[in-house]
């Protein structure tokens, strides 16, 4: 794999990851505030609700059998439980004690949920400990955000419940699509990251490509033998003029260790051992080494008289091997 190709999928993994948890924190954020509106938008819709029952009638109390408001009967009172359902929205009731006597709630077959009793955990909150309610509750199978209040007579006793509420899918379908505007917001900020990496990827590697080829070209164009070594002594390097000159073919040298291949004896035919070899001493103790009556040796067992330079190859990490430069010697 090529190197702009990694550094696009990393730069792509990591975009897309940042933008993950970023979006992921912000949605969270979002979802958090938005379910703490909801809830506020509910005690808004009841402090309504209990305005315009108020305006029905006070005191509240029972007669006849009859949850009643003033003089008004609340029991099958529809019109006001849509009125408020028309204003704020979402679902209104009013209980007898627990029994729904008005709703906006529909039944599966398009009947109001007349006679129908209330259940769940709202039920114990409101009659067990005579509180009022707030939370999430499934009303007759669909999630619902709800509130219900207590409705008093004048000696404090509870004889029924005010209630309002909205269905749970209407904020999640808007908590959905922010969701998923935020998913391709991301996706679309990561394809944009993307193609600016690559394309500066692309231009950066191709200016590299450039400037390489310009290099091995001046190299292998020279007339002077050039090659290079490792700290092993192996070659890493070598341009056609030094392998035509030493009777090899470029291929032949690369990886092998130089010092045995070609540069094994003195000119007298006698062993010249590693330790005294002075283009190994370049990169050993870091210096430059000269030597215009030096021998390398052909393939084919021939000497070669040498004029050569040998100097360290050094990056930041120190002294990484050597480059050596080499013409025939004249007799």
């Amino acid at each position: 794999m090529k190197i702009k190709t990694k550094v696009t999928l990393y730069t792509v993994v990591l975009v897309a990851s940042m933008g993950a948890v970023l979006g992921g924190a912000v949605y969270y954020s979002v979802s958090e505030t938005f379910y703490l509106q909801m809830r506020t938008d509910v005690d808004n819709r009841m402090r309504v609700a209990w305005d315009l029952l108020q305006r029905r009638g006070t005191p509240f109390h029972i007669k006849n059998n009859k949850l009643m408001a003033g003089d008004a009967v609340l029991n099958g009172d529809q019109e006001f439980v849509d009125q408020v359902s028309v204003l704020l929205g979402g679902t209104a009731t009013i209980f007898q004690n627990d029994t729904r006597i008005a709703t906006t709630i529909r039944m599966p077959d398009g009947s109001r949920a007349i006679g129908t009793k209330l259940s769940g955990p709202a039920r114990q909150v409101l009659f067990q400990q005579g509180k009022n309610y707030r939370g999430d509750l499934n009303i007759l199978g669909e999630p619902y955000l709800t509130a219900y209040e207590l409705i008093k007579d004048p000696s404090g006793k509870t004889i029924g419940i005010l209630q309002v509420g909205t269905k749970k899918t209407v904020y999640d379908n808007v908590l959905s699509a922010i969701f998923w505007r935020s998913v391709m917001v991301t996706f679309a900020g990561v394809l944009i990251v993307s193609l600016v990496v690559y394309v500066a990827l692309n231009n950066l590697t191709e200016e590299i490509r450039q400037i390489s080829h310009n290099r091995r070209l001046l190299l292998e164009s020279t007339s002077e033998g050039i090659y290079s070594i490792d700290m092993n002594g192996k070659c890493t390097f070598i341009n056609p003029a030094a392998a035509q000159m030493l009777g090899y073919e470029v291929n032949e040298l690369m990886g092998k260790e130089m010092h045995p291949t070609i540069h094994h004896s003195r000119k007298d035919g006698t062993p010249y051992p590693l330790s005294e070899c002075q283009l190994c001493r370049s990169f050993a103790y870091g210096k430059e080494r000269q030597n215009d009556s030096g021998v390398f040796w052909r393939k084919d067992g021939q000497p070669l008289p040498s004029k050569y330079i040998s100097s360290p190859l050094i990056d930041e990490k120190g002294v990484q091997g050597a480059v050596v430069v080499f013409n025939l010697a004249k007799n």
